[in-house]
């Protein structure tokens, strides 16, 4: 197994071209979630009739996410890394904005698990 050290993590992710598809549960607080949330706006998104479940393209910058309705895409959960210029201030206001009733035990969490990464102690 190869391993990529952490300053080239940053290189390599910017030129990913793969695109997660993620399965969410509620269209309406989705968009909120990942529009007023992490800054995505919706590009273009697709039902086969209105009472069907939604297939959407987010973007925010460079960054492209397909959020889907359909059960049978994807389950729910998964991972996926995001460059974010600063998580702490992210995280700040993703509390600010009422996400903290969610977020407020994994946050400090992830936080502190991603400062480890970054000194090399994980």
């Amino acid at each position: 197994m190869r391993t990529i050290p952490w300053s080239n993590a940053r290189e390599i992710t910017t030129r990913q071209k793969g695109v997660p598809t993620l399965r969410i549960t509620n269209d309406a607080r989705s968009k909120v979630f990942y529009g007023d949330g992490l800054g995505f706006h919706v590009e273009w998104e697709h039902r086969f009739t209105p009472q069907l479940p939604v297939f959407l393209c987010s973007k925010r910058d460079e960054m492209e996410i397909l959020l889907t309705e359909h059960t049978g895409d994807c389950p729910v959960g998964g991972l996926v890394h995001l460059d974010v210029p600063d998580v702490d201030a992210l995280c700040r206001r993703l509390l600010a904005q009422c996400y903290g009733q969610h977020l407020d035990r994994a946050i400090p969490l992830l936080v502190e698990e991603m400062h480890a990464g970054f000194r090399g102690e994980i």
